[in-house]
């Protein structure tokens, strides 16, 4: 006797399930448990669904992450472009470190899909039109906006590995007890705690006035007689 397989049902869908849930569901995961914990099988046990229905918004695990960046990139807020180039670009390097420090497990995200979504490009370009305003031609622009991107990141994943008080307390009591490295010493004593947003501040006002010294304005135009 034969016996016939019966064929395989399609997952059953969950009602009110939609892309922006998933992606969602999926950036929450993250934050809360880490990148590398991320699977279609732990994203579908949080949303209560089969893993499977999944791939119905996002073929593949790829398309998930990329949707992850743009969720993140998306909390950016771009400046008005009635205000200067240079208040711009100070205002939208706090939001993307904002950003960026909200999500710290997702930030290898945004080095993995370099410019490769809808969200991503329309940071970059929200950048270089700032960056045309102030009178860079369009390499130069995205060569300052490289530069201006690796100090947000940077700053953000110092932000996220920051130690705790208590570890900067031991650290300067052992420096206290060896009696090597006074200024260390010193400056640790004077600041146990770090203000990294106001690190983040000074050091973004300082590449802006780097930038502003190394810019062309742009010509005024001539008036015809």
């Amino acid at each position: 006797m034969v016996t016939r397989a019966r064929p395989r049902r399609p997952p059953v869908e969950k009602p009110g399930l939609t892309r922006d849930r998933v992606v969602q569901a999926a950036l929450d995961l993250v934050d809360a448990r880490g990148l590398e914990e991320l699977t279609m099988r732990s994203l579908g046990e949080a949303l209560s669904v089969e893993a499977m229905s999944l791939y119905r918004y996002f073929p593949s695990k790829a398309d998930l992450l990329a949707g992850i960046a743009d969720r993140v990139l998306g909390e950016i807020e771009y400046p008005a472009p009635t205000t200067g180039w240079r208040r711009n670009l100070e205002e939208g390097g706090v939001s993307f470190w904002r950003a960026l420090v909200a999500h710290p497990n997702a930030v290898p995200l945004l080095f993995m899909t370099p410019s490769d979504t809808p969200g991503s490009r329309a940071a970059v370009e929200s950048a270089l039109r700032t960056l045309a305003r102030a009178g860079f031609a369009p390499g130069e622009a995205h060569q300052v906006f490289r530069i201006f991107q690796a100090f947000v990141f940077g700053s953000a994943l110092m932000y996220s590995a920051r130690a705790p008080a208590d570890v900067v307390r031991k650290t300067v009591a052992a420096l206290n007890a060896d009696g090597q490295y006074p200024l260390l010493r010193a400056a640790l004593s004077e600041a146990p705690t770090i203000d990294h947003q106001a690190d983040f501040r000074l050091g973004l006002a300082r590449l802006l006035d780097g930038i502003e010294a190394t810019r062309r304005p742009a010509k005024p135009a001539r008036r015809r007689r």
